[in-house]
């Protein structure tokens, strides 16, 4: 029933059956990735694990493991193991009850009435409605998204802000840019180089400058975001759009910061430039 639940497959040997839970048998099911850290590529079907609770140690038999499942709502199952409930209940947490059942509707039309059937039934075998809670999966999802929602516009008030302050500090060197070079803008203007001219190369430079900075925070976040899932155990997504758009805000923002440092530059009188000390 577990298997159907949770669409669990199982790689090699077997899944926990009746008789392990009537006679309280010592074998266990390894995740995939708990299979791949304690054996590597090799079946561990068939070998011993020992697992220790305190002072105390259990050896169980590995009779399967599963197929990969990843990150999923209810946790990663690939880190689970799992051993008959009945010797888990008995031997290693030593009580009666237990924190979380699972069940699966018939349909997910049926959902809604599932969940009032299950706090029905429990509310009549407890005697309160105190004691638990029951949640579906829509409930979870709807939760998530809403989590995920918030996360998402605070990330988007904190990006705005490093925009704004990336703005200003490209503005702020271009600004001081200009004014070192006030006579190099006044030689070239003498020269014969005219309003455009300065203009684009000075906006080329705030360009230069905001999308190498933006190209740098491209990559610290893909390297970040790769060793998070690798290391982390929490799945990430990179969309190439959404790196096309952060590139393309560094350049709009460096192109509205040098814009006006352009056009100051553009603006000066080569007399009073070619004179300035």
């Amino acid at each position: 029933a577990y298997l159907e639940v949770t669409n669990y497959q199982v790689k090699a040997g077997r899944f926990l059956h009746d008789l392990d839970l009537e006679h309280r048998t010592q074998v266990m099911v390894l995740g995939s990735r708990v299979a791949e850290r304690l054996f590597g590529d090799a079946n561990p079907v068939g070998e011993r694990v020992t697992y220790v609770v305190g002072d105390r140690r259990y050896t169980f038999t590995v009779v399967g493991v599963m197929e990969a499942k990843g990150q999923v709502l209810m946790g990663n199952y690939d880190s689970q193991v799992y051993i008959p409930l009945t010797f888990a209940m008995e031997r290693i947490f030593r009580t009666t009850t237990v924190s979380t059942l699972m069940a699966q509707a018939v349909s997910a039309e049926d959902a809604s009435l599932a969940v009032q059937q299950a706090e029905f039934l429990l509310h009549s075998r407890l005697g309160t409605s105190d004691g638990f809670n029951v949640t579906s999966q829509d409930e979870m999802l709807e939760t998530m998204s809403d989590v995920a929602f918030t996360l998402r516009l605070m990330l988007a008030a904190i990006g705005g802000i490093s925009l704004v302050v990336g703005g200003i500090g490209v503005m702020n060197i271009m600004l001081v840019s200009v004014s070192e070079r006030t006579r190099e803008i006044g030689t070239r203007k003498a020269l014969g180089a005219k309003y455009r001219d300065l203009l684009l190369q000075f906006i080329v430079e705030a360009l230069v400058l905001s999308t190498s900075g933006g190209a740098i925070g491209l990559l610290a976040g893909v390297v970040t975001a790769r060793t998070v899932s690798r290391f982390g155990g929490w799945p990430t997504s990179i969309e190439v759009s959404a790196l096309a758009l952060a590139f393309g805000f560094s350049a709009l923002v460096g192109l509205a910061a040098g814009v006006y440092t352009a056009m100051q530059a553009a603006k000066l009188d080569p007399v009073i430039a070619l004179s300035y000390e």
